[in-house]
Order: structure tokens, then sequence, then C-alpha cells
């Protein structure tokens, strides 16, 4: 049998978990916000499409800056020593 505090119980655990909802729903809404003020994306799908576009861009960036690094090595690097 269901007493008044068992429904007492349930009312406050009800009510800490919209709270929590609420909150957690506020951070969403300003992470969505940044990201597009800061990259113009419009979700979390398009954002993960930028990383992914920007991390290769990156990636080949690092590779032509080791190819430099290693041609001006090979042809300045006893110069330097």
């Amino acid at each position: 049998m269901t007493t008044i505090s068992d429904l007492e119980a349930l009312k406050r655990k009800t009510e800490r978990m919209r709270q929590e909802h609420d909150r957690a729903q506020g951070r969403l809404d300003e992470a969505q916000k940044r990201l597009k003020q800061e990259f113009q994306v419009d979700s979390i799908e398009e954002a993960e499409q930028l990383l992914k576009k920007m991390t290769k861009k990156e990636e080949s960036a690092r590779e032509a800056f080791e190819e430099a690094m290693t041609a001006f090595n090979k042809e300045w690097g006893d110069k330097l020593e």
C-alpha cells in the first residue's frame, strides 16, 4: 500500500530529476550556442564533420612541416652545428 510519505518522496525525486534535466538542457544549449558562434555549425553532427575535416588538415600540415624540416636539415643541418 502506498503511503503519503511514499508519494512525497516520489514527488521530491521527480522534482530533483526535472531540475537535473533542466540544468543539463541548459548546458547543452550553451554548448550548441558556442559551437555556432565559434565554428558556425548548427548541430553535433556538423561539429563532428568539421572536427574530422580539421584533423585531416592538421595531419597534412604536420606532414608538410616534417618534410620541409627534413629537407632543411639535409641541406643546412651540418652548417648549423
